[in-house]
């Protein structure tokens, strides 16, 4: 492959490592703004206000906070599978994905249900677990601010299998990140809740391995 022919894959790559970056931010921004306005639900004593804020934080859940989790969740997972960072060759790699499988599960499974536990008690003039909402919201908040930083600082080397890996993976071509950055578009276009994400994640890593078991010519031989 010429130099001229990956010239637009590695635009795209850039594009995609931008994408990872804004949709993450997005994450964060919105579980703040959740906090804030469940904060201030537990602090007013006008039981309108209280149900409004909540309410307003359960629509930015539904809305907003699930749609960047699930694309942050793909496009770091994308990065994984189609750049040499890999999964496990990096510490801060790790750990990164650590926080964002722990935050899917956190925020999808628990919050997501406390707050509309609240958003239903509230609606009775009660507050119903808005408390401990804020306090597992705000351990989430705390660990997606660190996984932003792990992104920057890179802190921590190699792991043991990155650093007894010799062989590069093949790189993937134009076609392949054009498929991965449109994906998210048509999958929330679509309404199908990251299923059409899901989908491009396992076939392109499948065609990964596939290509890494596959012996790789010559350069001589593949710029004939």
């Amino acid at each position: 492959m010429t130099a001229a022919s990956t010239r637009p894959a590695v635009h795209l790559r850039r594009l995609l490592v931008s994408m990872h970056v804004l949709v993450t931010g997005g994450w964060l921004a919105t579980a703040v703004g959740m906090a804030a306005l469940s904060f201030l639900a537990l602090r007013t004593a006008d039981p309108a206000l209280t149900h409004a804020a909540l309410w307003m934080a359960h629509v930015l859940d539904d809305d907003v906070l699930v749609p960047f989790a699930l694309t942050t969740a793909y496009t770091g997972v994308m990065l994984g599978v189609l750049t040499p960072w890999g999964f496990v060759r990096h510490r801060w790699v790790v750990t990164k994905l650590l926080i964002t499988v722990g935050g899917l599960y956190l925020g999808v499974a628990w919050l997501g249900r406390w707050l509309e536990e609240a958003v239903a008690a509230s609606a009775a003039g009660g507050l119903g677990p808005v408390g401990i909402y804020l306090v597992w919201g705000a351990l989430l908040i705390g660990a997606l601010m660190l996984a932003t930083w792990l992104g920057v600082a890179k802190p921590g080397g190699p792991t043991r299998w990155g650093r007894n890996r010799t062989r590069r993976p093949p790189a993937p071509g134009t076609p392949t990140y054009l498929l991965v950055l449109v994906a998210p578009v048509l999958d929330w276009a679509a309404g199908v809740y990251g299923g059409l994400m899901a989908t491009v994640a396992l076939a392109c890593l499948a065609q990964r391995r596939w290509r890494s078991r596959t012996p790789q010519q010559p350069a001589a031989t593949r710029n004939r």
